[in-house]
């Protein structure tokens, strides 16, 4: 009787190691690596990289006055398809809030001001291709003003291919996509993420939809909210953003 009850509290005692040892792994896939990098105009961006080991990645752009945290989710869900991603902090936002000693906060921001958060993308640009991605294996995701930020910078440069555009707007601050939507090219790809009630959004993404010449698609939901929100309110959109980038990311 005495042994059996040691080998009990031996088994139990390794099966409670080894799942304590699963528990740690996991967790340390999850979090994700805090890093830093400079812009053009000396302002520190701070960013989680989530890396999936692969050769895919989306460069993650929150709305305002969100942090780079309302992207954790969706970051997950595409680890879970082997894609990498960057979530940064806009200047202003969360921990970007350093310019050579300047203290930023967005929300003493003017519209100059906000625009130049085109530096910040820039610059994330820069430090992913410096970890090894390529142009062709980067997608650009934004909410809100970082779906403007994000359209507009695949405007400006072409050899980015893949955006998701969550509740895009035809003038956040100064930044408007709209000169930008009839010259995207046949083999640039889209995804438009909008809810009706979300009057602006909803009419700014329907036409952008309509006017572009990318593949594209447009996902219009009810009553689901703006920018990140709607993959709170929708998780099944949320689960069909991920899916749409694992079939349209090259490999």
């Amino acid at each position: 009787m005495g042994r059996n009850k040691f080998g009990i509290i031996i088994l139990c005692t390794i099966v409670f190691f080894g799942l304590c040892v699963y528990l740690i792994k996991s967790n340390k896939k999850l979090m994700p690596e805090k890093i830093n990098f400079l812009t053009e105009d000396k302002v520190t961006i701070i960013g989680d990289y989530y890396n999936a080991k692969s050769s895919r990645v989306a460069l993650l752009l929150h709305m305002m006055p969100a942090t780079k945290e309302s992207w954790q989710a969706f970051a997950e869900g595409l680890l879970e398809k082997e894609i990498s991603s960057l979530a940064i902090d806009l200047r202003g936002h969360g921990q970007s809030l350093d310019q050579i000693g300047q203290v930023l906060n967005y929300q003493n921001f003017g519209d100059l001001q906000h625009q130049a958060s085109a530096k910040d993308v820039e610059a994330a640009l820069t430090w992913l291709k410096n970890r090894g991605f390529k142009e062709n294996n980067i997608a650009i995701v934004g909410a809100s003003i970082g779906a403007n930020l994000a359209l507009q910078e695949m405007g400006y440069k072409p050899e980015y291919k893949i955006v998701v555009a969550i509740s895009a707007g035809s003038d956040y601050r100064g930044i408007q996509p709209a000169p930008f939507i009839s010259s995207y090219k046949s083999n640039q790809r889209i995804l438009f993420i909008a809810s009706h009630e979300d009057t602006e959004s909803a009419i700014a993404s329907q036409s952008f939809f309509d006017q572009t010449q990318a593949q594209k698609k447009l996902i219009m939901l009810d009553n689901a909210g703006h920018g990140t929100n709607i993959f709170l309110n929708s998780p099944q959109t949320l689960a069909d953003a991920i899916s749409w980038l694992n079939l349209n990311l090259p490999k």
